[in-house]
Parts: structure tokens; C-alpha cells; sequence
């Protein structure tokens, strides 16, 4: 324990960038298989952010299925009167949801030349759906007990109906236009909110508060709908009001950072009454919460009369339903049903952004009519992790997380190397601070209390000693490397030990080594979370960087088998990118001019 607490004391970054190849070539032509599919977006996919870092934060909605009763909820009279006038909708980042399985690929070292590549149908399947939603991670069914942590708003705002007769008017609306529904499926255009109606409805579901709901048969990558934000928060709304807000922060530090102030002081003065009447109906842990210290101190220095108790509410509508900016580092923005989605460590649904900020939602999965669409609030950095570490990263936002993947009793990506035969894997599972084992993987031997609790400690360690270890000390790095390969099998730390490898040794231009790293990652992540994510396309797209690379640093002919190999590793991006951001978007036509490059190197044997 002692030599694996030494080493260097730089910080790390658990994530990485893309290092992309740069072809002159435009892209190529798309697989027969593909040729129906009409969606495309124009707009950059990310991702979700901490509830304490500016993230997405949604009040309402799920985290698993559930299948107590439920109550639909009508917005059709709302809608319907809202059309022809600016949509108040709200946005979000990239959650991807879909149940499409890749088989890792598995390579070997047969040399110092050549790689023996066995791959096995990792090309992404569509339909293999589930109703679960996340970001990144195997999804299953199952049912938990939700807190209820939300209040539902909608007789306040006047726009709530109840029951089947409230669906089957908004069926007949959809008749009686005579609208292309399936044409609207595919604009990337702002819809309506009769257009958001006609597509999905939000039910009351008791646990768990307003979810959202298909109408309609969905396959990945399918467009659902797109939304316009309510309201964009970010700092040149009101530069004046920004730097008194600073100014005030920098005396004393508010407990919430100055944009959400900024945004909460802007939707009061600023919003018309359909958009203020939006943001009123958002889920707030404590609508008659008594104004806070900064509210008061920050209505002190304004001119005019603020009223502080609605300043306090909409700074947790702010707080709870709102989304970090995807360019704008200090930025926030609201939608209006985006919010409510609940949240899911497998989500059924993915976004990226279109044109002046609207959300573009898309379905990760095939989804049958009825089914919950759901995304995940955190990043895939941290749904690569385990239940613990997940479900406290979404405390944040007030529950405890219940979704199929949370509740399964074998977390896959907590898996410890086993003590007895040395070469299974047992999974630990943390419930009510209570960590259990499953049986190990080859001998079958279950660990007595002493051992999980030892293990829990290693765990712990290395934990924190990921914090010195980065790509600028190799050596240390290889060995927390090989002392961690002895303690763990398939765990998020060990990926993220690959994870700093890998960039260390491509920096270098080692890419053999490189190529190992990055098949680990590969195998864990489709082995934890084998949904679409735009962390698992890149991951196939820098294997077929790396290996791209290797070809051109041995100053030989080209090697048909890699560039091959290279070829299906783009191919599979753009699979994966095609379902969550469509075929138009700049991540996937990167991918395709990869692709379409390789093909053009590859001669005939």
C-alpha cells in the first residue's frame, strides 16, 4: 500500500480529446442497409455535466421503469394555443439512450509488426431496445422504489388535463390538420408545441412526478422532437447586471455561482408571461422557500422592486431544471419539456443541439409507442463508473437513482480479481452503505466480509491516487498500472488507468502500446454500457486513428489487413454517430471521410 500511495503528485484528467486524422476528402456513400433513414442534424452532441458544475438538472421524471399508476397529463389546449407564437421549450446535452449491443473487439500482439485481429460483430445493432435510459451503460428492467422527491405544477399554470379523453383529443387534432407527422419526425426545424404533442405526453406516475412518454414507434436515431429554449442565460444578456453579480460574489461568495443569479434575475424581468408561466411550472424542491441571504443581499443593490420570494423560486428552477450552456463556459439554458424527462444511468433517448440553441432529441434505441424516454444528467465519464459512484453523483439533484442498471445485483463495471483462484472476477454491490459480492466468475467462491471490506480499502486507494497519476510520468503510470491489474479485473479505475496510458503512449508515438490501452477501454465499455454514446463512438474512431498512424509510421507499403481493420473502426463510429446526431452532422461525416480515405489506400490483394 505504501509504494502505491508514492509517485507523482501532477493531477490528472480522467476524460480525453479526440486527436483526429485530418483526410482533404469529403465523405462516402452510405451502406444499403441505411438508405431509409431520413433524419440528420446539423448541431455539435455533448454531454452532461455535474449538478454542481452548471450541469443538466431535471426536477421531474424517472429513473427506472416503474409500474405503479399512472395519470396521463393533456397539454393539448396549451399547446394549441401557443401555436403560431414563439415556442418556449428547453434544451439539454448529449445523453444518449439506446439498446444497440457491439461486441468488443479482441486483439492480439503476434509480433512486433502484426496484429491478429479477431472481431466479432461489432457493428452497431438497432433493436435491441430496452425502456430504460442512460448515457452509457447496459440497461435493464426492473422495479424499485422511487423517493418522492417531486411536486407537480400544473394546476398552477392552469394547462392540465387528466385522463384518456385528453389523449384522444390531441390523436384527432393530429387527423384533423392532416399533417406529415413522419415529415415532421424528420425536420431538424423548432416544432411547435402541438407538433411536441402529437409525438409525446407527459404522464404523472406516483414516486416519481411528471415523465415523459412516446406516442409513437421509434427507431435509433429517430427524431422525437426538437425544442426551443426558453430562455438562454449567459452573461451578454445583461453585461451590467453580470458584473455587479460578480462584484457581489467576489465580496462574498454566493452559495450558487453568479449565472445562476443572472438567470433567475432575467427570467423575472425579462420573460413574457407565457415563458415566465413555463418556468413557474417547473419542479422546485420547496416552492415557498423564504428568500436566501444572497437573494436579499443581491435586491439590496438593485434598483427597482424585485420581489425576492419569486427571485428565490426561479433561482431553484434555475437550480433543478436547467442545462449548462454547450458553448458558453459561464452559460445556462431552460426547456420547457425536456425538463420533463427522467433521468436514467441507460437512458432510452440521446440530443444534441441544433441551430440557435434548440435541443434536438433523438431516440437511442427502438422504442414501442408508450414507452419512457428518459436520458441520463451525468456525463458518460462518470456512467463509466459504478452504482455507488453514480448515485452520488445524482444526489445532486435530490433521489437516489432506481433505474434497471442501479437495482441489478452485478454492477459490471466494479469487477475485483479473485483471491482464491486468482483469476475470476467478483462484483461488489453497494446498497444502504453495504457492499456484497457475487460468486466468482471461474471457481464459484463467494468472499467472506473480511476480504470485500480489504478489497473496498484497495479500492478506496487507488481512488485517490488516480488524482498523481497521469501520461507525463509513464513509469509511474505503468506501475499503479500492473499493481491495480492484480486488485481489479473489469473496473472503472482500471479504465481510467488505461485511459491515461493510452494518451500517454500515443502522444509518444508508440501505437502498439497504444493499441493495447485502447482495446481495454473498448472491451470495458461495451461491456458496461454497450448503448450508443458518443464516448464509445470516439473510442472506435481513435482505435482507427491509432491504427491509421502505426501504417504510416512504418514507412512501408501500406498493409491492406490494418488499414482494414482501421476501416471497420470508422465504420463503426459512423454507425454509432449516424443514431445520435444523424448523417449530417460534423461528427459524422468525419468518421465517413476516415472511412471513405481508407477505402481509397486499400488495394486488392
Amino acid at each position: 500500500m505504501r509504494r502505491l500511495l508514492q509517485g507523482v503528485t501532477a493531477s490528472t484528467g480522467g476524460g480525453y480529446k479526440r486527436e483526429e486524422v485530418t483526410f482533404a476528402e469529403d465523405g462516402w456513400a452510405r451502406a444499403s442497409s441505411r438508405k431509409g433513414h431520413p433524419y440528420t442534424s446539423p448541431a455539435a452532441g455533448e454531454e452532461g455535466v455535474g449538478a454542481e458544475e452548471g450541469q443538466t438538472l431535471y426536477p421531474e421524471g424517472d429513473y427506472a421503469e416503474h409500474d405503479g399508476e399512472a395519470e396521463d397529463l393533456d397539454y393539448t389546449q396549451y399547446y394549441t394555443e401557443a401555436d403560431g407564437e414563439k415556442a418556449a421549450e428547453g434544451e439539454g446535452e448529449d445523453g444518449d439512450s439506446g439498446y444497440l449491443e457491439a461486441e468488443s473487439p479482441v486483439a492480439e500482439l503476434e509480433d512486433e509488426e502484426a496484429y491478429d485481429y479477431s472481431y466479432e460483430g461489432a457493428e452497431t445493432q438497432e433493436g435491441a431496445a430496452e425502456d430504460q435510459e442512460g448515457t452509457n451503460g447496459p440497461y435493464e428492467e426492473a422495479e424499485a422504489d422511487y423517493e418522492d422527491y417531486g411536486v407537480d405544477m400544473e394546476e398552477k399554470t392552469g394547462i392540465e388535463e387528466e385522463g384518456d379523453e385528453a389523449e384522444a383529443s390531441v390523436e384527432e387534432e393530429a387527423a384533423a390538420e392532416g399533417r406529415g407527422e413522419e415529415e415532421a419526425s424528420q425536420s431538424l426545424e423548432p416544432f411547435t408545441l402541438s407538433q411536441i404533442a402529437q409525438r409525446v405526453h407527459v404522464r404523472r406516475v406516483e414516486g416519481k412526478g411528471r415523465c415523459l412518454y412516446t406516442r409513437n414507434a421509434l427507431a435509433p436515431g429517430e427524431v422525437i422532437f426538437v425544442e426551443r429554449p426558453v430562455l438562454v442565460a449567459v452573461p451578454s444578456l445583461n453585461p451590467e447586471l453580470w458584473d455587479l453579480l460578480n462584484e457581489l460574489n467576489g465580496e462574498t461568495a454566493f452559495e450558487l455561482p453568479p449565472i445562476w443569479h443572472l438567470a433567475a434575475l432575467c427570467s423575472l424581468t425579462m420573460l413574457d408571461e407565457e415563458a415566465f408561466n413555463v418556468c413557474l411550472d417547473k419542479w422546485v424542491p420547496d416552492e415557498d422557500s423564504e428568500p436566501s441571504q444572497d437573494v436579499l443581499r443581491v435586491c439590496g443593490y438593485l434598483e427597482g422592486d424585485i420581489d425576492a420570494r419569486l427571485y428565490e423560486r426561479l433561482l431553484l428552477v434555475w437550480r433543478y431544471n436547467s442545462f449548462g450552456h454547450h458553448t458558453e463556459t459561464q452559460g445556462l439554458v431552460l426547456y420547457n419539456r425536456i425538463s420533463m424527462m427522467a433521468h436514467s444511468c441507460e437512458a432510452t433517448a440521446c440530443w444534441h443541439y441544433g441551430e440557435d440553441d434548440a435541443f434536438v432529441l433523438r431516440s437511442r434505441v427502438a422504442l414501442n409507442r408508450g414507452d419512457e424516454i428518459t436520458i441520463s444528467y451525468i456525463g458518460d465519464e462518470e456512467l463509466f463508473k459504478s452504482t455507488n459512484m453514480r448515485r452520488e453523483k445524482v444526489q445532486g439533484w435530490l433521489f437516489t437513482c432506481g433505474c434497471s442498471r442501479c437495482v441489478d445485483p452485478v454492477d459490471k463495471a466494479r469487477g475485483f480479481r479473485c483471491p482464491t483462484c486468482g483469476t475470476g472476477s467478483m462484483y461488489f454491490k453497494t446498497d444502504d452503505e453495504v457492499t456484497t459480492s457475487s460468486p466468482c466468475s471461474v471457481c464459484r467462491t463467494v468472499p467472506v466480509d473480511a476480504t470485500i471490506e480489504q478489497y473496498v480499502t484497495f479500492e478506496t486507494a487507488y481512488a485517490d491516487r488516480l488524482a498523481d497519476t497521469n501520461k507525463n510520468d509513464m513509469p509511474d503510470a505503468e506501475m499503479v498500472y500492473e499493481q491495480a491489474s492484480r486488485v481489479f479485473t473489469r473496473h472503472w479505475i482500471l479504465f481510467q488507468l488505461d485511459t491515461i496510458l493510452f494518451e500517454g503512449y500515443r502522444a509518444a508515438g508508440d501505437y502498439e502500446s497504444a493499441y493495447v490501452h485502447q482495446m481495454h477501454r473498448l472491451e470495458y465499455v461495451s461491456a458496461v454500457l454497450p448503448l450508443p454514446s458518443y464516448s464509445l463512438a470516439w473510442l472506435y474512431e481513435e482505435m482507427g486513428d491509432v491504427l491509421w498512424s502505426r501504417v504510416q509510421a512504418k514507412g512501408k507499403p501500406y498493409a491492406n489487413s490494418r488499414l482494414r481493420i482501421a476501416g471497420r473502426h470508422f465504420e463503426d463510429a459512423y454507425n454509432l454517430l449516424y443514431i445520435l446526431c444523424g448523417p449530417e452532422h460534423e461528427y459524422t461525416t468525419a468518421a465517413a471521410t476516415k472511412r471513405n480515405k481508407i477505402d481509397e489506400l486499400t488495394t486488392d490483394v
